[in-house]
This record gives C-alpha cells, sequence and structure tokens, in this order.
C-alpha cells in the first residue's frame, strides 16, 4: 500500500515536471482534430500527455448535430480541454486557427468526407493523418505508421531526421565498419578455411535483400548452411536444423555469420544500425505497417536483434524497428552498438 501511495505521488509530480518545465521546450504543431466520439477523446488525451511528440490539440470539427461545446481529457481530473469547431471544416477555419496538422480521429468516415478532408488539407498546406482507420491501414499507401497510447497513427509525411544526424550517422558506419574489418581480418581466414575442410563450396554466402526505399541488394554471409540448400527458403529457427553445417552451428550461434555484411556497411548498402533487412518475398507482402521499415538504412544489429524476441520473425515483433525509427538519434545508435559488444562478448 505504501509503495501504490509513493508511486501514485511520484507519477502525479513527474507529470507536473514536465508539463511545467519541460514541455515548453519542445516545437509545438497547431493541430485540428477531426471528430468528437472516444477515439478523438483517446488521442486528445494521449497528446496530451506525450509533449515530445510536439502535438498542440487546438480543438475539435464534429457533425453538426454535436451539443457539446468542448471535449474534456481522459485522465482522471478531466482538468485539459479544447473547444469544439460548430462549423464545417474549410480552409477559411484551418487558416484562421493556424492549423498545421489534422487528425481524423473518425473510424467510420467515408470515403466521400475523407476526399473533402484531404482536399482542404492540401489547400491549406496542412499535413492529414488517420487515427485508429483499419481501412485505410490495409491499403498499401505510402504513409508513416506509428503509434501512441494503443492507438494507430498513419501520417502522410515522414519527419526526416537532420543533416548533421544523416552524415554523422555515414561517417560512423564507414569509420568502424573498415576499422572492424582490419582488425578481424585474420579471424576472416581462419573461418575460410575451416568453412572449405567441413563443406566444399563458397565461403561467403550472398542473398538478395531489400534495403532502404525497397531498394534490392546482395548481402553477404560467412556460409553456415550446405552448399545445396535453398538459398531463399525461410531462415532455420533451430541450430540442429540438418540445413546447418558444424560450423555454421557455431557461426550461427555467436552472429559471427554477419561480420562479412561490413562490406555492405561500407558500400552504403546498410548501415552498422537498423532493421535487419528482408528478403523479397517477405516485403512484397508487407503493408504500410511493416513497410515503414523500409524508410531507413537497414542495419546489421539493432532494437531487435538484441531483444528476447529475436527467435521469433521479424514481423512478429515489428514494434522494436517502429520504436528505433522514431526515435533514431546519434546517442540511440552507439548506445545500441554498445549493447550489442555486451551481447556478443557474453556469446549470444
Amino acid at each position: 500500500m505504501l509503495g501504490t501511495l509513493c508511486l501514485t505521488i511520484g507519477r502525479g509530480w513527474v507529470q507536473d515536471a514536465v508539463r511545467k518545465h519541460f514541455a515548453p521546450a519542445f516545437p509545438k504543431r497547431r493541430t485540428l482534430i477531426y471528430g468528437t466520439k472516444r477515439t478523438a477523446r483517446r488521442f486528445f488525451t494521449g497528446a496530451l500527455h506525450s509533449p515530445m511528440l510536439g502535438i498542440d490539440p487546438v480543438g475539435f470539427v464534429g457533425s453538426a448535430s454535436e451539443n457539446s461545446d468542448a471535449i474534456y481529457s481522459n485522465d482522471y481530473f478531466q482538468r485539459d480541454s479544447r473547444p469544439i469547431f460548430h462549423e464545417p471544416l474549410s480552409n477559411d477555419l484551418l487558416k484562421r486557427m493556424e492549423i498545421e496538422d489534422i487528425f481524423v480521429c473518425d473510424p467510420n468516415i467515408t470515403d466521400h468526407d475523407l476526399n473533402r478532408v484531404r482536399e482542404i488539407a492540401q489547400g491549406a498546406n496542412c499535413s492529414i493523418s488517420m487515427v485508429d482507420n483499419q481501412g485505410f491501414l490495409a491499403n498499401r499507401m505510402p504513409t508513416w505508421v506509428w503509434e501512441m497510447d494503443g492507438l494507430v497513427v498513419a501520417t502522410t509525411t515522414l519527419n526526416e531526421p537532420s543533416q548533421f544526424y544523416r552524415m554523422t550517422k555515414r561517417f560512423l558506419d564507414i569509420v568502424l565498419s573498415a576499422t572492424l574489418i582490419a582488425l578481424s581480418a585474420p579471424v576472416w581466414a581462419i573461418l575460410a578455411i575451416l568453412i572449405r575442410m567441413e563443406s566444399k563450396g563458397p565461403i561467403f554466402f550472398s542473398q538478395t535483400r531489400v534495403g532502404q526505399h525497397g531498394k534490392p541488394f546482395e548481402i553477404l554471409k560467412f556460409r553456415s548452411m550446405k552448399v545445396d540448400a535453398p538459398k531463399y527458403a525461410r531462415s532455420p529457427d533451430e541450430h540442429s536444423d540438418p540445413r546447418i553445417t558444424r560450423v555454421g552451428r557455431f557461426l550461427r550461434k555467436t552472429s559471427i555469420d554477419e561480420v562479412p555484411q561490413l562490406i555492405n556497411v561500407l558500400r552504403g548498402d546498410m548501415s552498422l544500425v537498423g532493421p535487419r533487412p528482408e528478403m523479397p518475398f517477405i516485403t512484397e507482402a508487407y503493408g504500410p505497417w511493416e513497410a515503414t521499415r523500409l524508410a531507413v538504412p537497414q542495419g546489421i544489429t539493432g532494437f531487435w536483434q538484441l531483444s528476447a524476441d529475436r527467435r521469433y520473425a521479424i514481423h512478429q515483433s515489428i514494434e522494436y524497428d517502429l520504436y528505433y525509427i522514431q526515435n533514431r538519434t546519434v546517442i540511440l545508435d552507439i548506445a545500441v552498438l554498445l549493447h550489442t559488444l555486451v551481447f556478443a562478448a557474453k556469446g549470444i
């Protein structure tokens, strides 16, 4: 009981501190919420409690039959509210309220009304996002899909990282991959001998994978399976798979078979940190949720690779890659690389 009380008080104190001291420092985008029902209220509450998203809800636009004048947040005290504009959505309303983003929180919106909202948003130079609309997500559209408080949000624009981040990331990729290749060259020679001694065939295994923006490339690995193993079959789930050689079991257990991908990093096909590249027949079945993985450079290591869920297929744990894409920074990339060294030292 004492722990619960302390946790409740501490949480309230942290929320107030964020509101008063940290939230004002984040840039805000004036946002209009289209809809007034449960989804709109949930999104409004989540936006208020997530100041780092930079969403500043200005108000709501609902149906003409809406009787309420304001919508209150879903938190316990309901201390925040925003007005409902009792007028149709128009360019005049968006410009008068200086709206930059529109979030459509009506899951049952008709195609006719949605097209009208799109036309008005385009005329006012506003971005538009669909919140928890499964019909919209079922279409393979070039959208940026993210999640907030259990609500799936599909945005027509993707916030690109800064030029500093892109240049620094590429600089680290070149320097670190070249250094690691030079330092591990003797190990490459030993592994090449062991692979050829057990199984005649090429030392390296190459396979077509899909990189950033859907661009295919040839990924390199130390060969861990027999020469006659199907090249584009599903990857083995267990080390006892008969397709894997004895040397291959060691290579896969320690992830040393992935080391030649440093060459792919030097070429610019991949990055050191990012989502794992998949085979074409898998990416062809991607919906907009999974296709978000292809918006960034694919990587050797990442959040999913370091998680306990790496034993399952990537598409079953897509939340790891989505979190990285939403929060990627130079510091986060360095943290992932350091954690990778720790995992490698433990033999995981």
